[in-house]
């Protein structure tokens, strides 16, 4: 379990973080309000950033970690009952 979790995180980090930071340098000028119309989508492009920056974390980091938890459990009671 954990060699299949390391290397999932390590064939999508390159492609979420070109994505999520692409999109975050995309909507900076909308979110400073720069350029005609800016004031109209900054609330939205604060909220993506905010999305980006939020997920990015949960997704590379907390989310692994709670799958090897949780399969480390599921692994331990599977052979607690099979010494029984």
């Amino acid at each position: 379990m954990n060699d299949s979790v390391v290397f999932a995180i390590s064939t999508r980090l390159r492609p979420k973080l070109m994505t999520a930071l692409g999109a975050i340098i995309a909507l900076t000028p909308l979110a400073l309000g720069i350029g005609t119309g800016a004031q109209l989508h900054q609330p939205l492009a604060i909220a993506v950033i905010g999305g980006f920056v939020f997920a990015l974390p949960i997704l590379l980091i907390i989310l692994p970690a709670m799958l090897r938890i949780l399969f480390k459990r599921r692994s331990g009671q599977t052979t607690e009952f099979q010494q029984i």
